[in-house]
């Protein structure tokens, strides 16, 4: 018998490798491309009418990072059956997300301003002291918050700010601990409770008219539901306990989408100046936020650049909250005409909610 050299097996072993990582990326290439091939003509077919295909859909910016890899291993190996369809994937996700990196321009503003700022506090954020010294360094005029939790607000965390906010008001629930929280610099003329679809999903709503310089100006401070299925169950029984799996199954954005439309309804009535701020528990990829913008303007998309994702943190100052990144853009601050938006950002992390907070800047026309 004839042993093989070392030589000899170190090029068997290599071959093999070779061999394996070939096979692997072939197959997990065809997979890819097939999948993006289905899904994005499902999409534009379908929009959010299937949940799974739904809950995707947030995610969609996302779809194309392997692009990132494959594209420039496909043209070293000059695999061009992979070449072809991931230049052409390539090209629609330059068309698709490149105009969110795209750097804009805001003119400095000429006139007097407004600035708005919202935030989700997070029902289980026991302290609200740094969110509360973050605003106040903020120098904000407007500031609309949700799932302020009712303990908080009796136990004053809020209230150390009201030489800077005197005009405070907020809405909560009597079969839930927390609700929407307004505080402003400006005097707050009116105050309406929008009577919004609830269902079984909470959310709620409000209408405040802000006397700023002898002009009113509608802020509507709103909090959707968060699109879950109605008993909270999964649709399908799984042995499996991975968020995202739980996640998926629990998907349902149909009470959501239904306040949206509801609102979107009403706010076509409205007269003044308006901002439309808080929680929309909505990707921007979703088909429903393209239905919002048409009817309102974007403030982010017009000044900021980058996806501006605002959730899921994980709160606190631990290594996985240091290491993990929003994913998502669910918080939005959304005008009318009247306003023009001169400089618009994101708070920072820290505050302990799993939500960041959103910022813009307004001038306001002369009436």
């Amino acid at each position: 018998m004839v042993r093989a050299s070392p030589e000899n097996s170190l090029e068997v072993f290599k071959d093999y490798g070779r061999s394996l990582f070939l096979t692997a990326f072939n197959v997990l290439c065809g997979v890819y491309i097939a999948i993006m091939i289905i899904y994005l003509p499902l999409r534009q077919v379908l929009g959010d009418r299937f949940w799974l295909l739904a809950y995707f859909n947030n995610a969609v910016a996302y779809c194309f990072t392997p692009l990132l890899l494959i594209l420039p291993l496909g043209l070293v190996m000059r695999r061009w059956w992979v070449i072809i369809p991931t230049v052409i994937l390539a090209i629609i996700a330059i068309i698709w997300v490149g105009p969110y990196f795209a750097p804009k321009r805001l003119a400095a503003a000429s006139g007097p301003t407004l600035k708005v700022v919202t935030m989700n506090v997070g029902i289980p954020n026991p302290d609200l002291s740094a969110i509360k010294n973050w605003l106040l360094e903020s120098n904000a005029d407007v500031v609309v918050l949700q799932q302020v939790n009712t303990f908080q607000v009796r136990t004053g965390q809020l209230s150390g700010s009201s030489i800077r906010y005197p005009f405070q008001h907020g809405v909560f629930f009597s079969d839930v601990p927390w609700g929407n929280f307004i505080l402003s610099r400006y005097p707050i003329r009116k105050i309406d409770k929008l009577d919004i679809e609830r269902g079984p999903s909470i959310a709620m709503q409000q209408r405040y008219e802000i006397e700023v310089n002898d002009q009113r100006v509608a802020v509507y401070n709103v909090n959707f539901a968060y699109p879950i299925t109605p008993d909270g169950l999964p649709r399908i029984r799984i042995p499996i306990e991975m968020t995202l799996v739980q996640d998926a199954l629990r998907y349902d954005p149909v009470m959501r989408d239904s306040q949206i439309r509801e609102f979107l309804n009403l706010i076509q009535g409205e007269t003044l100046p308006y901002i439309v701020a808080g929680d929309f528990n909505m990707s921007d990829q979703t088909r429903i936020y393209s239905d919002i913008a048409k009817q309102m303007r974007d403030t982010f998309r017009e000044g900021g650049v980058g996806l501006g994702a605002t959730w899921a943190l994980v709160p606190g100052d631990g290594f996985m909250a240091r290491l993990t990144s929003p994913l998502f853009r669910i918080d939005y601050i959304w005008h009318g005409d009247g306003l023009r938006p001169v400089d618009v950002g994101q708070g920072p992390r820290g505050l302990g909610s799993d939500h960041l907070p959103v910022y813009a800047v307004f001038e306001l026309s002369t009436p």
